[in-house]
């Protein structure tokens, strides 16, 4: 998450995944995903939202933040991550 905010996202899609982004376990897959959008990796972006959708029925941009992770502290940060699911293809 760390990298994610820092603008690094590269390195945030990639400890997202290593850190449990292919188990499913929350909030991996949702960083993932979007980490791999912002880096402009949309077959990485694909697996993750499979994995988020096929781990977390009914998950959908509004039940994101708090349900499967905390809210980012600074607004630009909290909505730079809601672009990103919303551009990865979560439902709204």
């Amino acid at each position: 998450m760390a990298y994610f905010v820092a603008g690094d996202h590269d390195a945030a899609a990639g400890e997202a995944r290593y850190h449990g982004g292919t188990s499913g376990l929350a909030p991996w897959p949702v960083m993932w995903l979007a980490a791999a959008i912002a880096a402009g990796r949309p077959e990485e972006a694909r697996l993750a939202l499979e994995i988020c959708v096929a781990n977390f029925p009914g998950i959908d941009l509004g039940s994101v933040v708090p349900r499967y992770m905390f809210r980012f502290v600074r607004d630009e940060d909290h909505e730079q991550l809601m672009t990103m699911l919303r551009q990865g293809g979560l439902p709204a």
